[in-house]
């Protein structure tokens, strides 16, 4: 089954502005194609999730007694493989005791390579990166990955804390018969991904924040007209997106969804009595597209917003054009100063909260909370101790602080109970990856929190650590990873070949005026005649099942 498609939010890297996760962004969710983020119980914080041991973690081990073979995809900073045994490992080797033998694999080769692996028949190592979801449902089932609920229930405190404390973990790690097959790096992040503006340009003409889908139009109408980049030409371009194809143009501009009540472009949501609606086809969708046609016909919006590539917008972006552009909050420094040696004369961009609905209401749909699963293969002699080395990595402070934050006294301090970043890894040279350079951030189960945002935050714009704080009041959690069975994901994949063209062409036609938006009633009869209320039921029955 394909991957849900990529969440805009980015990791840790260079300036270590921007935080991996999820998500975002290698931190997509592993979700099914039919199954994309949008609501569940609100997750605990950072502040909830003290582990049980918050300091140091015993293993029943001697050091070197016990080694893992763990395969999994390689660092994405190529330079540090995590073959070399990176700092970050050796510290853990010496806190658990347990050596690790790495097979890796480039990231982009990994799922074939797996695949490969796992159809040989025997040598699959002991902790493995499941492909997909779905694959790790396939292997579950055929007993090639065990079971971990019981190993949990035993030696994974910390682990069945959170799990305790937060029952949408379990819901997104229960495959549909019952088991846990895997565990999955844990996203309790601040949302930062929202549309960030040019504070520069509304100093000068005057204008507040948009705090409503009439005051975006009136920003954007003056970013277009009052030439706020003093070029005496009217070039500007309010509204930037890069869309790279359909698809990703769609969905980058449905970030305004939540102006009218929708929470796209995530397609499923569930109310507060758990009915599982497809907000594509909700009537709520033809206010969006009357708001999205405005600013396309008024060009308010770039006109080339479904093909635009990353590179010409940060072109744009760079040549004083751009006013607006969906992005992480941690892009702000990066694209500040990227504009200043371009010779832009002091740039100022700011992160925007939600605009409020026509009854009041603000919200943001949150990031996933789960991204990536590693599983325990049938073929590890000691399941039990691999399970309490993956509980140290995710559920102890320590091994999340490893994991995250890298080496404390290179990467990172602790004074007054608060992270404090190194210069080495605020300021690393040109190009360097400073954190994955240590061995943190990999494909491993993590647990990410507030404190590495507030340590960034704090060293390079308390300011902006603020308004980020500020936007969390108005964050609503993500709709659960659902994990369909074989027949299902064959069902969901089979409606969705034909759906999903469907439904992004008229989509874009609409907006691009060359359909009336009086053929939303057609277009909403036709998705049914594609086979939507079906998926609806699939998507239901799999929301019940874990509810």
């Amino acid at each position: 089954m394909k991957a849900s498609p990529k969440r805009l939010w980015i990791t840790y890297s260079m300036l270590f502005a921007v935080l991996t996760m999820v998500f975002i962004s290698s931190g997509c969710s592993n979700s099914n194609k039919a199954g994309k983020e949008t609501e569940s119980p609100a997750p605990v914080n950072s502040a909830s999730t003290e582990p049980v041991d918050t300091n140091s973690f015993k293993f029943p081990v001697d050091p070197g007694s016990v080694t893992l073979r763990v395969g999994v995809q390689d660092s994405y900073y190529a330079p540090a493989s995590l073959a070399k045994n990176l700092p970050v490992f050796q510290e853990i080797e010496k806190k658990t005791g347990v050596k690790i033998e790495w097979e890796v694999t480039p990231p982009a080769q990994f799922a074939q390579a797996i695949k490969l692996k796992l159809a040989s028949g025997s040598g699959y190592g002991d902790v493995i990166q499941a492909p997909s979801v779905e694959d790790m449902v396939k292997y579950g089932s055929e007993g090639i990955f065990i079971p971990l609920e019981g190993l949990i229930e035993k030696y994974a405190p910390n682990i069945k804390k959170l799990m305790d404390e937060d029952p949408n973990i379990a819901i997104n790690h229960k495959s549909p018969d019952g088991h846990i097959y895997g565990i999955s790096t844990l996203n309790y992040s601040p949302q930062q991904t929202t549309w960030l503006l040019r504070q520069d340009w509304l100093d000068k003409l005057n204008l507040k924040a948009p705090e409503t889908a009439e005051d975006w139009l009136k920003v954007l109408r003056a970013f277009k007209t009052q030439d706020p980049n003093g070029n005496n030409k009217q070039d500007e371009i309010p509204l930037s997106i890069a869309g790279n194809d359909v698809t990703g143009g769609i969905n980058t501009l449905a970030y305004f969804s939540n102006v009218f009540g929708l929470h796209l472009p995530g397609e499923w949501w569930a109310d507060e009595s758990g009915k599982v609606s497809y907000e594509w086809i909700d009537d709520k969708v033809k206010d969006w597209l009357a708001f999205a046609k405005t600013l396309y016909e008024e060009k308010l919006l770039d006109q080339e917003f479904v093909v635009n590539t990353s590179d010409r917008e940060t072109a744009n972006i760079n040549n004083n054009l751009v006013g607006t552009v969906l992005k992480h909050a941690g892009n702000i420094p990066i694209m500040q100063s990227a504009m200043k040696q371009a010779g832009v004369s002091s740039p100022k961009w700011t992160a925007t909260i939600p605009a409020k609905t026509q009854s009041g209401e603000q919200f943001i749909v949150g990031y996933p909370l789960t991204s990536t699963y590693v599983a325990i293969s049938k073929e590890n002699k000691h399941p039990e101790i691999t399970m309490m080395w993956l509980d140290y990595l995710l559920g102890t402070t320590e091994g999340r602080r490893y994991m995250t934050l890298g080496i404390e006294g290179e990467s990172y301090v602790v004074e007054d109970d608060k992270i404090k970043f190194t210069d080495a890894a605020l300021h690393p040279e040109p190009g360097v990856d400073y954190l994955r350079s240590l061995g943190a951030n990999s494909i491993l189960p993590r647990l990410t929190g507030f404190e590495n945002e507030e340590a960034y935050w704090m060293a390079t714009d308390p300011k902006m650590w603020d308004q980020i704080m500020d936007m969390q009041k108005f964050v609503v959690p993500p709709f659960p990873t659902l994990i369909s069975t074989e027949e299902e994901n064959a069902e969901i994949n089979s409606i969705l070949t034909d759906m999903d063209t469907y439904r992004q062409e008229m989509l874009l036609k609409m907006i691009t005026g060359k359909e009336s938006l009086d053929k939303f009633e057609d277009y909403k009869a036709q998705m049914k005649k594609l086979g939507v209320d079906k998926l609806i039921s699939i998507k239901q029955k799999q929301y019940d099942r874990v509810k």
